[in-house]
Formats: structure tokens, sequence, C-alpha cells
């Protein structure tokens, strides 16, 4: 009985610690339905808050917000494509509309998303992945050419400029959303 007891106490205090918690994407992870499911729903972007309710097994149960005109994709800010999450065409997670605006004859949601995700690649401070983000863009991008400052372009040009030259750089591939992230997040019409 007494190991029961241990047993439901633990299981608490490990729901509790991470219950409310933010942490951030370090890469791009897959959303899951449930705790269990292998079917993928969607897709999380490097440096994407991310608000721990509760942890299952290997996942936890997160909560992701954005904002867009439907379901599909949360951007950062509404009006403006910087990506935080993207969901496959049909899927219904649990979500909440938290506020709404119109931004140029355009009608926003600030949604919230409650999923699931593996609990490997979240990390407690997002300064250290801007300063990865950084290195990466300031080591490679000024190959070639002198490096172009962030405000340089504004967020929406800044994905299809990196893509470009992706093939001439030293970036890992599984780190290109990240720079992309921050480069977009640092861009002329995004305030810091």
């Amino acid at each position: 009985m007494k190991l029961v007891k241990i047993y439901i106490l633990v299981a608490i205090l490990g729901i509790s610690l991470y219950a409310g918690e933010i942490q951030y994407a370090a890469n791009v992870k897959s959303l899951y339905l449930d705790k269990e499911s292998t079917k993928t729903i969607g897709r999380v972007l490097p440096t994407t808050e991310v608000e721990i309710v509760k942890s299952e097994g290997t996942r936890v149960l997160a909560i992701i917000k954005g904002w867009g005109e439907n379901t599909s994709a949360l951007y950062a800010i509404p009006g403006i494509r910087i990506l935080n999450a993207a969901f496959t065409k049909g899927v219904e997670a649990p979500y909440k509309i938290l506020e709404s605006k119109t931004i140029k004859d355009k009608q926003y949601h600030h949604y919230a998303f409650e999923v699931y995700m593996d609990k490997t690649d979240l990390v407690n401070e997002l300064e250290p992945l801007y300063e990865e983000a950084k290195t990466l863009y300031t080591n490679n991008c000024s190959m070639c050419h002198a490096l172009h400052p962030t405000k340089e372009f504004k967020a929406n040009q800044w994905p299809s400029i990196i893509k470009s030259m992706l093939s001439r750089t030293a970036i890992p591939k599984d780190k290109s959303h990240l720079v992309i992230q921050y480069v977009q997040k640092n861009a002329s019409d995004v305030e810091n």
C-alpha cells in the first residue's frame, strides 16, 4: 500500500513539475493528437514557445499559440508569415480562439492548440537558440558576399532568400529553419 502511495505521489509530482512551464522548440518537431499516436498531425518550428500542460511517458501535452486566418498554419505575428506551426489538412486538434483582429481587411485569430510532442529538443531558454542561429548565419552567409543585416529585408522576404543560398553554405539542413526563424524575427518589419 505504501508503494502505491509513493507511485501516485511521484506521478503527481511529475505532472506538476512540467505544468505551465514554458519551453522552446530547438528543432522542427512532429505534433500528435495523443500520447501514443504515430500519425503526425503537423510540425512546430524552432524558437516557437511551447507551454507544457503535463508529461505523459516520452511525450508532453503542450499548448502552442499562433495567429492565422484558419487553423492550418499558426504564425508568430498576425499578417506576417513567421511560421510557428503547421497542421495537416483535415486534422482536428483541440484549440481555442484567444482573440481576433482585422488587419488590411483580413480576419486573424489568435489560436491556442493542445497537442502532444516528444520531450526531446525542447529547451528552457530562447537566447541560446538565437545565438546558435546568429553564428550559423554570420559564419556562412558572409563567405561569398558582405553579410546582409537582418533588418535589410522584411520577414516575408527572408525565407526565399535563405533557401536560395542554402546549397552554397555549410548550414546543416536540420538547422535551416532555425536560421530562417532568426532572420525573420529580426527583420525590418518586426519589432524586437
